[in-house]
């Protein structure tokens, strides 16, 4: 979508390091976001074997629109380095894992399409710009919120589901 792109949360990071499952991890993130309406565009999605392990690379935007006007987007920049299985036993059970330093990145950006409409004419632009930071905020900030609140919701699931992997 072209047209006006606000960044509501830019770089918010989460670094790990310690055992987790790779597949697991892209299921959980694409299951989270699935349930909250979201559709993903997978921009790049790179594993590379190196002598001190695999290095794993995902970034991927999530989009919903919302109306005519506004698309809220969640984009996830996921790298692994230094990753290597691991056979784990818990509980008389066994199971591979990867461990790894893991860094991820979330933005929330909000798309807005003015293209074609009074909005974007220069003066009714600045004269909007001027009504909304001053008199009346409400209905950007209302997209803001949604997407601030979406890309920290993931940021928490996201703690909570390497948490899981914690011996």
């Amino acid at each position: 979508m072209s047209g006006e792109h606000k960044f509501v949360v830019d770089g918010l990071r989460l670094a790990y390091n310690g055992p987790f499952d790779l597949v697991d991890f892209y299921a959980f993130t694409e299951d989270f976001m699935r349930k909250r309406g979201f559709e993903k565009e997978i921009k790049k999605k790179v594993e590379h074997t190196l002598a001190a392990g695999m290095q794993a690379e995902w970034n991927v935007e999530w989009f919903r629109e919302v109306g005519n006007t506004f698309e809220h987007v969640v984009r996830i920049r996921f790298l692994a380095t230094n990753v290597t299985s691991v056979i784990i036993t818990k509980n008389d059970a066994q199971r591979t894992l990867q461990h790894g330093d893991v860094t991820i990145l979330v933005d929330g950006i909000v798309h807005s399409e003015l293209e074609g409409q009074w909005q974007k004419k220069p003066l009714f632009y600045f004269l909007r710009a001027l009504y909304d930071k001053y008199i009346y905020k409400v209905w950007t900030e209302r997209e803001d919120a949604a997407v601030r609140k979406h890309a920290y919701d993931l940021h928490q699931a996201l703690k909570d589901y390497f948490a899981r992997y914690q011996f």
